[in-house]
């Protein structure tokens, strides 16, 4: 199986997945430097003798030629194939006019039906505390009926709405080593609930004792 794009430093196969009738393949190509629209998620369909290719999305914030948004580094897909999710951890957001690098999205879609790579819905999933650095998209997953997503942003720090977590000196050294080792980098979990194709609940779970908390979902 071969995209129907293909460049040098690609990475495809960086992620994959596959439907639970063993129809329907995602593929996930974060290429590291290059072209930006070289970053891409794949979706394939086995027609019974050969995988087709339906679906190809590039990176919808691509990052440049110097570094990746790592679009499609993460992939998963509903047991149907109708529903897939991919993760863009190191995504540039654009917070209230300010630039918040690397604090990571995921992106949404579903399909018409497994056998199409027509888009019905989608969807974009952020960190309700963005920071720089919560490589958000990190890891993620969905239950069978791609109606419960789970999402990390494993580098996230902990507890991040308190001002306490930002301290640091003249050097740019933290001021109170003991709360930012508590904090740094602690790492979240995020839970949905998905109605109609919209998040109808939201579970955010916080690590304080802890570092890298939700490295690996699933």
């Amino acid at each position: 199986i071969t995209p129907s794009v293909v460049v040098e430093d690609q990475r495809f196969g960086k992620a994959l997945a596959i439907s639970d009738n063993g129809k329907v393949l995602a593929v996930g190509a974060s290429a590291t430097i290059g072209n930006p629209e070289d970053t891409a998620a794949y979706r394939f369909h086995f027609d019974g003798d050969q995988w087709q290719e339906n679906f190809r999305l590039a990176a919808p914030v691509p990052g440049s030629v110097l570094y990746s948004s790592q679009f499609g580094s993460a992939i998963a897909l509903s047991a149907d194939g109708n529903k897939m999710l991919v993760g863009a951890f190191e995504e540039d957001l654009i917070i209230d006019g300010e630039r918040v690098e690397n604090a990571g999205a995921a992106y949404y879609i579903r399909f018409s039906n497994y056998q199409s790579g027509t888009v019905a819905a989608t969807n974009k999933f952020t960190s309700i505390y963005a920071e720089v650095g919560s490589r958000f998209g990190k890891s993620l997953g969905m239950d069978d009926t791609g109606n419960k997503i789970v999402i990390s942003a494993y580098l996230e720090d902990s507890n991040n709405n308190s001002s306490e977590n930002i301290c640091y000196d003249a050097l740019n050294t933290p001021c109170d080593a003991m709360n930012f080792l508590h904090n740094s980098s602690a790492g979240s979990v995020y839970l949905y609930s998905m109605h109609n194709d919209a998040v109808e609940t939201m579970t955010f779970l916080n690590a304080s004792e802890t570092k890298v908390f939700g490295y690996r979902v699933a």
